[in-house]
């Protein structure tokens, strides 16, 4: 069974694995504004934007799972002790 410190390890993990899109989505549109000057341009910066998009729900998905799986392996430990 995971410990609490592994869970940690492992939900701060997926923290920095969350920020990685967020910047480069940012990046991306930032730099849309900044660049793009025709609508194919801005066509794509949205492309990749939703991208990047994807990645961080993934992510975020991934993270919803770990603190669930925390949290019920509290309740059980305190059902237990």
């Amino acid at each position: 069974m995971p410990t609490d410190q592994t869970n940690g390890r492992s939900v701060s993990r997926q923290f920095h694995q969350t920020t990685q899109p967020l910047s480069v989505l940012q990046g991306l549109l930032e730099l849309s504004l900044i660049r793009s000057t025709t609508v194919e341009e801005y066509r794509l910066s949205i492309e990749r934007a939703l991208k990047e998009l994807a990645r961080v729900t993934i992510c975020f998905a991934e993270l919803r799972r770990l603190i669930d799986a925390a949290e019920q392996g509290a309740k059980t430990g305190a059902n237990h002790g």
